[in-house]
């Protein structure tokens, strides 16, 4: 169920308010308390063999408060394929004005046959995982897919951080 409130901003609850968003948050900004950001991945959302920059969620810099990558994952719900078995994912992050933070902070190059079953968990172990990230901006997460685009599959690529001070 849906409804228009009295600023023209559609109001949605429960299945029907996530579903329309590939990304999301959870979590407050209390420093030490656990954010879970979760992007969906599938064939459209990486629909070449090129970078790709998801500007909703932004990984704080700039301030007295910075991220600490504490897990991250590639959780699959749908089998991953593509032509030749060839395809790879990249994850890592980007500067807000663009520039490369880190390309593979996250994970580098996994291969299509950690993704190829239902329920399969990749856990990265990229540089930036668990560990404070020195960005003195804010940073964005990317993807890159190597090898070959994928034709079917779906999954979620899922960072654990929080905040700190140190």
């Amino acid at each position: 169920m849906a409804w228009i409130n009295d600023d023209g901003l559609r109001v949605r609850f429960a299945s029907e308010e996530a579903a329309d968003t590939p990304i999301g948050e959870y979590g407050n900004f209390d420093p030490g308390s656990i954010h879970l950001v979760q992007l969906e991945i599938n064939p459209t959302v990486l629909n070449a063999v090129a970078t790709n920059t998801y500007t909703s969620v932004r990984f704080p810099g700039a301030n007295d408060q910075t991220c600490f990558i504490a897990k991250a994952e590639v959780h699959v719900e749908e089998a991953f394929d593509s032509a030749g078995d060839a395809f790879t994912l990249t994850i890592g992050f980007s500067n807000v004005d663009g520039t490369v933070y880190d390309a593979d902070g996250i994970d580098v190059a996994i291969a299509q046959t950690a993704m190829d079953a239902v329920g399969d968990v990749v856990t990265c172990d990229g540089a930036k995982v668990k560990t404070r990230l020195d960005n003195t901006q804010p940073l964005y997460l990317t993807t890159a897919v190597g090898g070959a685009v994928p034709t079917a599959g779906k999954g979620w690529v899922k960072v654990w951080y929080y905040l700190t001070n140190e």
